[in-house]
């Protein structure tokens, strides 16, 4: 039993105390990250981002639209035109 003890008292491993010392210098790095992120407006350039692409994308969007009625319009034309010369 003695030998046991001894035993685990050798062991090497995590300890409680070295778990919350990780844990807590992990909430201070969060909060320091977070804070900066907040400061340096990251987070605002990412939404003012989003929505321009999100504009961009339908002008996009209705430009193709308007080319795809025009070659449907130049496609109708053509067979309009074929169809008159046979």
């Amino acid at each position: 039993m003695k030998e046991k003890l001894k035993n685990m008292k050798n062991e090497k491993g995590i300890t409680l105390v070295a778990l919350i010392i990780t844990i807590i210098l992990l909430v201070i790095l969060a909060a320091v990250s977070i804070s900066a992120v907040y400061k340096s407006k990251i987070a605002e350039y990412a939404v003012n981002g989003a929505i321009n692409y999100a504009t961009e994308q339908e002008k996009e969007l209705g430009y193709l639209n308007k080319t795809e009625d025009k070659l449907k319009e130049l496609e109708e034309m053509l067979k309009g035109d074929l169809g008159s010369a046979e």
